[in-house]
């Protein structure tokens, strides 16, 4: 896979690519060949297209090709896009003749490839393209190979990993509209989302939500449902740190977009309080806690499951900051009402009742044996 952004190595190495690709090794053919370098500034990424240009259009060859490309303005960039290098706007140039050729060739590849640019420019499983609209398998797979072909994306031997380069991505990118990016980015997001399996918490899914996760922090909204999921699996799977950091960016978001007393933007709070006691500042949690508990039970009700679920965090790190008797207090409010919404067998109300028993115990209150049975 190509990785890197820098030129060829030297000018031989490029007319060498050129030569090559489109199967020409005269002494004129060097010259157009080093003269076509040059014009693209000796870009790697632009070199293949080039060469792939050529070497797939019947009657195309170094002249023509070099004629059609000084006939490309300097500048194809859209509204709005980033200030190009010369190598970028060499392979700008050399995109805007790739890209109408595999238009003509096969729609679905642009389509495909709008998607791909979205993403980060690490291997993205082949299975994430799976879910996009109007393309079957079959189609998808012959989309990805025009791509290919034509220099473009690169697939791995078996097939199951794509890429596109860091570079063509932008050039993409900057070649569209506000809204073909907007609509390109929702795919790519949608399309990932669907892809990250419904279990973060459990080791089984890792491996899937380590393979994906660059490409989760390129398109996914720190706000989304499935950036949720990627915080319970980055916590879960031993990476505490950047979990917190995604959760505090997450909980920003939340605040300015949603609101400060949204539920989702609540239940971020919450979340960053339990991960502060956690980390080992119970008492810390706790004060977050003691504010947002109230808050909850006005803006969600007393009895909602966050509010509840709240209670129970506030009651542990209450207890786990040194105040047995008030975590006990606090437990021993809750389990009442958890026994009237759950009921008295319900997980959640077995498990107060345990917390309850144990910290009547460091209460000095010999009751333990009472609630065994329910434990």
């Amino acid at each position: 896979m190509l990785t890197s952004s820098s030129p060829m190595d030297s000018p031989a190495d490029a007319v060498k690519l050129l030569l090559t690709a489109v199967g020409a090794a005269t002494d004129a053919d060097r010259d157009r060949a080093e003269e076509l370098a040059a014009e693209l500034e000796w870009s790697h990424p632009a070199l293949r297209q080039a060469g792939a240009h050529i070497a797939r259009t019947p009657g195309m060859d170094l002249s023509r090709y070099l004629h059609l490309l000084r006939t490309v303005p300097g500048d194809t960039a859209g509204p709005g896009s980033r200030r190009r290098s010369g190598a970028d706007r060499a392979l700008a140039r050399a995109w805007a003749l790739t890209g109408a050729r595999i238009e003509e060739t096969d729609p679905l590849a642009i389509r495909v490839l709008r998607v791909l640019a979205c993403y980060a420019p690490d291997d993205l499983p082949r299975a994430v393209l799976d879910g996009l609209e109007d393309a079957g398998e079959a189609a998808l797979d012959d989309a990805l190979e025009v791509l290919s072909s034509y220099g473009v994306a690169d697939r791995s031997p078996d097939g199951s990993q794509v890429s596109v380069h860091h570079q063509v991505q932008a050039v993409v990118v900057d070649g569209l509209t506000e809204d073909e990016r907007a609509s390109g980015r929702a795919t790519a997001a949608a399309l990932l989302q669907a892809a990250l399996p419904p279990e973060p918490e459990r080791p089984s899914s890792w491996p899937a939500y380590a393979r994906l996760l660059a490409h989760v922090h390129a398109v996914l909204p720190p706000e989304s449902p499935a950036m949720g999921s990627v915080v319970d699996y980055l916590h879960a799977s031993g990476t505490p740190r950047t979990a917190h950091a995604l959760l505090h960016r997450r909980h920003a978001v939340m605040h300015d977009t949603l609101g400060p007393e949204h539920a989702d933007t609540l239940a971020t709070r919450v979340a960053l309080a339990v991960w502060m006691g956690d980390a080992g500042d119970a008492a810390g949690g706790m004060d977050q806690l003691t504010v947002l508990v109230p808050v909850l039970e006005r803006v969600l009700g007393p009895e909602h499951p966050d509010t509840l679920t709240s209670r129970f965090h506030l009651a542990f790190l209450t207890g786990e900051a040194g105040n047995r008797a008030d975590a006990r207090d606090q437990f021993a409010a809750l389990l009442p009402v958890l026994e009237r919404v759950l009921g008295p067998e319900h997980p959640d109300t077995v498990n107060v009742r345990a917390y309850l028993a144990y910290w009547r115990k460091y209460a000095r209150r010999s009751l333990l044996t009472r609630w065994l049975p329910g434990r």
